[in-house]
């Protein structure tokens, strides 16, 4: 029975841990893309306020599976 009530829990556990939110990173022209990029996980977006960037080195997104908006 002891180890009935193991599985038990480690089933509500997992039911109930559910999926983590994406976070919505926001960057205005000057900000630095690299880092916000960086910073996001899977499932994230990052949004760009109205405006000129200027990019003077490459970006690297890979395979980050983040929104860019």
């Amino acid at each position: 029975m002891h180890s009935f009530t193991k599985l038990l829990s480690a089933a509500f556990i997992a039911c109930t841990a559910g999926p983590t939110m994406a976070t919505i990173f926001s960057v205005s022209p000057g900000d630095d893309l690299q880092a916000a990029i960086d910073a996001a996980s899977t499932g994230d977006t990052i949004e760009f306020a109205p405006g000129t960037y200027t990019v003077t080195d490459e970006l690297y997104i890979y395979n980050k599976g983040i929104t860019l908006k």
